[in-house]
């Protein structure tokens, strides 16, 4: 569960279908209610967008373009783009601050070390079908990853080689570690998702000590404070287990269909929120006064919501670094904002190029425009007229005459 002092400090990043990379800022009223207001909007990708990361200031974005574009939060800019990955960038995530670690679907894992954006090692994760999930320990030393192989791979950081491999039996969609990093949960699929579960296991003797199997398809999973964990589905509905009671101790309703991607956080005066991110573009912010693992959640309360205007693919909550630039946003300007229509979907194909003329450019090129039509004009005029008169017209041989030159 990400940590942060103050709501002002937290931005929330979303990954299109449109190809953008959106952010919006919370800005709290009086009330006690949210309004998230558009902080930027990248269009770097020429694909649609499949995975979003953030480690201290930096940001990475994955897409079906096969590229990771980098960000500077700090300085709120593009750093570059790394090219490595010949197939689509399923997933990113950072190590610490010091390393970023991607998959794709050519079953790969390539490891970059940051600031000078090197590719230090290149892994072989799964092979048939790719890589769907990362997630690393909060120490730093491990990550596991699964696949579409239906195997789970734990991974040796430090020595940069993998650990073990655990079979299955089921295709690994989503990871998660709890915050302690005692325990870690795997979101399993099965039969083509019409057999589903979330498993729940403890990493000191990597066996499962929870099993879940949610009323619906789970979508998106996360941990909260202590042994707490959040599932996502998609019939818009969030449940929250505790491990240790092995039950379901909070359970609600969200304002969306089909939950796409959840993420939590808590602040220094103990309130947490759960955002949710839907397919249909709504983003939705819900606050537990407390969470605690002596005291009941209670229920919790809608905030604030806003709709993107676009089908959101992955989302990540990211702390702004110290002595950041401030985006410029305005609180009234927040509904109004709508980045890509779903009616007017960009469609920038790969490997054009569109250029814009300004108003002036145009104007400039409309005057030669019309003197270049108006004496192609003339001359078919002038042609017409020397044809009337007889100038333009070749004269015609007499053959009478040529064949009594022949004759004589």
């Amino acid at each position: 569960m990400l940590q942060c002092e103050n709501y002002s400090d937290l931005e929330i990043i979303l990954g299109s279908y449109e190809e953008f990379v959106i952010g919006y800022k919370p800005l709290k009223a009086e009330d006690g209610m949210v309004t998230l207001s558009q902080s930027f909007a990248n269009h770097s990708h020429r694909a649609s967008v499949r995975c979003v990361a953030s480690g201290g200031k930096f940001m990475a974005s994955g897409g079906a373009d096969d590229n990771i574009q980098l960000y500077d939060m700090k300085l709120r800019k593009e750093m570059g783009v790394l090219m490595h990955h010949d197939k689509t960038v399923t997933c990113v995530a950072f190590a610490g601050t010091s390393h970023l670690i991607s998959g794709s679907e050519n079953g790969d894992l390539a490891i970059w070390r940051t600031g000078n954006w090197q590719c230090e090692k290149i892994l072989t994760a799964h092979k048939d079908g790719g890589v769907t999930s990362i997630a690393v320990h909060p120490s730093g030393k491990l990550c596991l990853t699964v696949g579409r192989d239906q195997t789970l791979k734990t991974w040796n950081l430090v020595k940069g080689r993998s650990a073990y491999t655990t079979n299955l039996h089921a295709q690994g969609e989503d990871l998660s570690f709890s915050e302690s990093g005692e325990h870690y949960a795997v979101l399993k699929l099965m039969k083509g998702g019409a057999q589903f579960s979330v498993d729940v296991y403890n990493i000191e003797v990597a066996g499962v000590v929870y099993s879940v199997v949610p009323e619906s398809r789970p979508s998106s999973i996360t941990f909260l404070k202590g042994d707490l964990i959040a599932i996502g589905t998609d019939t818009g509905s969030v449940e929250i287990h505790k491990i240790s009671k092995k039950s379901c101790v909070c359970k609600f309703k969200t304002k969306s269909s089909r939950i796409r991607k959840i993420g939590a956080v808590q602040f220094s005066s103990g309130e947490a929120w759960l955002v949710t991110a839907a397919s249909n573009g709504e983003i939705c912010i819900y606050s537990f006064k407390k969470i605690s693992d002596k005291e009941d959640l209670g229920s919790p309360k809608l905030i604030g919501s806003v709709s993107a205007g676009c089908r959101p693919t992955c989302m990540a909550l990211v702390i702004a670094p110290v002595d950041a630039v401030k985006p410029k946003v305005k609180a009234e300007e927040a509904e109004k904002k709508v980045l890509v229509p779903f009616e007017k979907k960009v469609t920038n194909k790969r490997g054009t190029v569109t250029v814009e003329l300004e108003d002036s450019d145009e104007e400039d090129r409309k005057p030669a425009k019309v003197q270049k039509l108006s004496n192609k004009k003339k001359q078919v005029q002038k042609k017409q007229t020397d044809n009337v008169k007889g100038k333009g017209r070749k004269p015609k041989k007499n053959r009478n005459n040529v064949k009594n030159r022949n004759s004589k």
